[in-house]
């Protein structure tokens, strides 16, 4: 989390309902850092990479562990291959979040 930086080149917001939760990606160089966090709803979302320039991409995420709504701190690290036509399926825990790193490849 220390390495995402703080200015943005680009900022789109994906989907959000105030007051109940975000989807935001932000593109900073080359690189896109998206970031989900919902109210004490828990929430399920299909995130869609339409916003992807052409070609592959890595992603690197964490999101809420299966117990997240009983101990905040349980998550997991997960990788993958994305392109701008790939879907994720996330689910968040009440009060829970997502968040990824989506670098191209070379």
């Amino acid at each position: 989390i220390s390495k995402i930086p703080v200015e943005w080149d680009e900022t789109i917001v994906l989907d959000a309902m105030i007051g109940d939760y975000v989807v935001l990606a932000r593109r900073k160089g080359e690189d896109w850092y998206v970031a989900v966090i919902t109210d004490w709803q828990s929430r399920e979302f299909d995130l869609a990479f339409e916003f992807l320039g052409k070609g592959e991409y890595s992603i690197e995420y964490i999101k809420d562990g299966i117990n997240a709504d009983l101990r905040a701190i349980d998550y997991k690290k997960e990788m993958q291959s994305v392109n701008r036509s790939s879907k994720i399926h996330i689910q968040l825990a009440p009060g829970g979040g997502w968040l990824a790193k989506i670098s191209k490849q070379l």
